[in-house]
C-alpha cells in the first residue's frame, strides 16, 4: 500500500490578519503565505513580490550578514514561483536595507498585511465559463467572490451585496441586490458553468461557508443548515460549524500564550525547485526535510496542480538521481511499474505489453527490493487465487443510475402536484355556486363522492379546527 501525506492548510484566510490574538496562528498564517507565494497561488506585482520574498528571508535567516550570505543566495531558497534574475536581486537589496532590523514576528505581520491587500490573497481558483462561453477563474476569499479573467480580477460580488447562492447541475448562481439607496434596489443574476456537477456542487458548498463565515456576527446567527439544488438536479446541504470571523477576532483568548519555535526554510537541492510535503524517500538517507521530492522551477506542472479522478500525484520512490526527484503525474499502477528503474529501462518497458502486478519484478538495487515492489513468485510466495469478478456496476451502467434518480424525483413531483390541482379543483366544485358547478353537482358519481368521501373530511377539517 502506498503511503499517503496529508497537508494542513488555512481554510478561511482573514481580512485583516493584525485583529488576531495568538502570535502562533499568525505564523500557521504566514506558513501558508509563504507556501502561497512559491507554488505561484499568491501572484503580486515584481516589486511587491520581492518585497514579500525579503521579508520571508528576514523571518527565516533574520538579518543580512554579507559574509555568509554571498552571490545570488536568495535563488538557494526558491522564494518565489518562476522568479526572474532581476526579482531575485531585488530581493537581496529590499533583504539588506529595507527589512534590516525586523524580528521575526514584526516582518511576520509586515507580510500578512502587505498580502492582505492583494487580489489573489486567499483565492484557490477553479475553472469556469461566463455567459459567453468565454473561460474564467472563480475564487473566494474575505472580500467576496473575485472573477479572473487572464490572470486579472476583472469583477468582485462582494459578500454584503449577495443575496443567495445556488447551483443547478453545472450551472453555479449568484444572487446580487445592489442597494443603491433607502429606497431603491437592483436585482441581478449571474451565473458561472464548471465542467461537471461535482466540481460545481464542491464550490457551491465552499462560497457558502465562506459567506457564513465572513457575514454572520456569531455561530448562533448562522442558519443550522443551508440547502442547494434545484428541481432537476441533486440537492446538498452545508452544516455551518464552528466559530465566525467575528468570533474569531473578538473573543478573548483563555489560555496562555503557546509555546513554540519556526522552523527555518532551508536552502534547496537544486536551485529554483518548488518544495513539496516530505515523502518516504527520507529514510534512503535524505538530509533535509524536503530534499527528497522536489518539483523543479522550469517544470510545466504547478504545485497547486489538480488532478482527475482517476490519476494521483504522487512522487516515484527513488533517488533524485534516477529521476529528478520530479513530481509524477500518474497513475499509482504506472508509478509502481516504473519505481527504480532507470529512464533507459523505463523506456524500454514502455514499448512492452504490460504485465500482471503478480509477476513484476524490481531490481535489487531499487529502495523498493524487499518490500511489496518484489513478486510474489520471487519471495517464494504461491500466487493469490484468482479474485471474484468485482459486482461493481460498469462504467454505462452507473451512468444510467445517475440519470434514473433525476427522473424519478421529476415524476414524484409532478405527481404531487397533479394531486393537489384536482384536489382545489374538487374543493371548488362543491363549494362554490355558480351556475357550472351546480350542473357539475348534478352527476351522479360526484353526488357519491360528495356524500362517501368529500363530506365526512369536511365535517373532520372543520370539526379540528374548532378545537
Amino acid at each position: 500500500m502506498w503511503p499517503m501525506v496529508f497537508s494542513f492548510r488555512v481554510k478561511f484566510y482573514p481580512g485583516w490578519p493584525e485583529r488576531l490574538q495568538e502570535e502562533l496562528t499568525r505564523y500557521q498564517v504566514y506558513l501558508q503565505l509563504r507556501r502561497d507565494l512559491r507554488a505561484g497561488r499568491l501572484s503580486p506585482p515584481e516589486e511587491e513580490a520581492a518585497l514579500l520574498a525579503a521579508l520571508v528571508l528576514q523571518v527565516e535567516t533574520g538579518d543580512h550578514d554579507p559574509e555568509e550570505q554571498r552571490g545570488r543566495y536568495a535563488s538557494d531558497y526558491s522564494l518565489v514561483w518562476r522568479a526572474s534574475s532581476r526579482l531575485e536581486e531585488r530581493t537581496m537589496e529590499l533583504h539588506s536595507r529595507q527589512t534590516r532590523g525586523l524580528d521575526p514576528g514584526q516582518a511576520e505581520m509586515t507580510l500578512l498585511k502587505r498580502a492582505a491587500q492583494l487580489d489573489t490573497y486567499g483565492l484557490r481558483p477553479q475553472a469556469f465559463k461566463d455567459q459567453r462561453g468565454a473561460p474564467v477563474m472563480l475564487g473566494l476569499n474575505f472580500r467576496g467572490i473575485s472573477v479572473l479573467q487572464d490572470g486579472r480580477r476583472t469583477h468582485l460580488f462582494r459578500w454584503h451585496d449577495v443575496q443567495k447562492l445556488n447551483f443547478e447541475n453545472k450551472m453555479f448562481i449568484v444572487h446580487l441586490v445592489f442597494v443603491e439607496d433607502s429606497r431603491n434596489k437592483t436585482k441581478r443574476t449571474v451565473g458561472y458553468k464548471s465542467d461537471s456537477v461535482q466540481r460545481c456542487r464542491h464550490f457551491w458548498r465552499d462560497a457558502t461557508e465562506h459567506r457564513l463565515f465572513f457575514t454572520c456576527e456569531s455561530s448562533r446567527s448562522a442558519p443550522r443548515m443551508v440547502l442547494g439544488g434545484s428541481l432537476f438536479s441533486r440537492h446538498s446541504r452545508v452544516r455551518f460549524s464552528g466559530r465566525t470571523e467575528r468570533e474569531v477576532c473578538r473573543q478573548p483568548v483563555r489560555r496562555e500564550q503557546p509555546q513554540f519555535s519556526r522552523y527555518g526554510l532551508r536552502p534547496s537541492v537544486r536551485p529554483k525547485s518548488q518544495s513539496v510535503p516530505a515523502t518516504p524517500c527520507e529514510s534512503q538517507g535524505s538530509s533535509s526535510a524536503y530534499g527528497a521530492a522536489r518539483l523543479p522551477h522550469d517544470s510545466p506542472i504547478p504545485e497547486h496542480t489538480s488532478l482527475a479522478d482517476d490519476e494521483t500525484m504522487m512522487v516515484a520512490p527513488c533517488g533524485p538521481e534516477e529521476n529528478g526527484g520530479r513530481l509524477l503525474h500518474m497513475s499509482p499502477i504506472r508509478a509502481y511499474e516504473s519505481a527504480g528503474l532507470t529512464s533507459q529501462q523505463q523506456q524500454d518497458r514502455s514499448a512492452e505489453r504490460p504485465l500482471p502486478l503478480t509477476t513484476l519484478t524490481v531490481p535489487t538495487d531499487s529502495p523498493l527490493h524487499g518490500q511489496a515492489g518484489v513478486s510474489r513468485l520471487e519471495r517464494g510466495v504461491p500466487p493469490e487465487p484468482p479474485r471474484r469478478p468485482s459486482r461493481r456496476p460498469s462504467a454505462p451502467a452507473a451512468g444510467r443510475r445517475l440519470l434514473v434518480a433525476p427522473l424519478l424525483r421529476v415524476l414524484l413531483y409532478a405527481v404531487l402536484t397533479v394531486a393537489a390541482l384536482l384536489l382545489l379543483l374538487l374543493v371548488a366544485v362543491f363549494e362554490l355556486d355558480t351556475a357550472a358547478t351546480r350542473e357539475l353537482r348534478l352527476f351522479p358519481e360526484l353526488q357519491l363522492l360528495r356524500r362517501r368521501l368529500y363530506q365526512p373530511a369536511r365535517e373532520l377539517v372543520v370539526r379540528g379546527v374548532s378545537l
